[in-house]
């Protein structure tokens, strides 16, 4: 399976990692080095979604999005044991190694498809 800009028909990430107990996305990327996959966190409604990078050891590119799986939040490269505040409400966060943003041309309002039962 794979995560894929349906707006810039740019694929993201083709090893990922769904994130659905409280276990699993509390802990994300922590005690990491590398990202060895992309991480989808998905939330039974939208919500703000803080996200923290303690014991991160690597920086990470995010996509916050809605129930429509658009875009309407990014962040490139945060940066290990820092702390990131929502800007808006999302269903999904995608964590992704640094430069896929970049690379792949993700902005705001972009469409992304990947499906919810991985």
């Amino acid at each position: 399976m794979m995560i894929r800009n349906k707006t810039s028909k740019k694929v993201l990430a083709r090893n990922l990692k769904h994130c659905h107990s409280a276990w699993a996305k509390g802990l994300g990327c922590m005690f990491t080095f590398s990202m060895k996959h992309a991480l989808i966190f998905h939330f039974k409604k939208q919500a703000y979604a803080d996200l923290h990078m303690f014991f991160v050891f690597h920086p990470i590119d995010v996509l916050w999005l809605d129930g429509k799986k658009r875009v309407v939040d990014l962040e490139k490269k945060l940066l290990p044991f820092t702390y990131r505040s929502a800007r808006c409400k999302s269903k999904f966060v995608l964590e992704f190694e640094p430069g896929t943003i970049q690379k792949t041309r993700t902005k705001l309002g972009d469409l992304i498809y990947f499906a919810n039962n991985a």
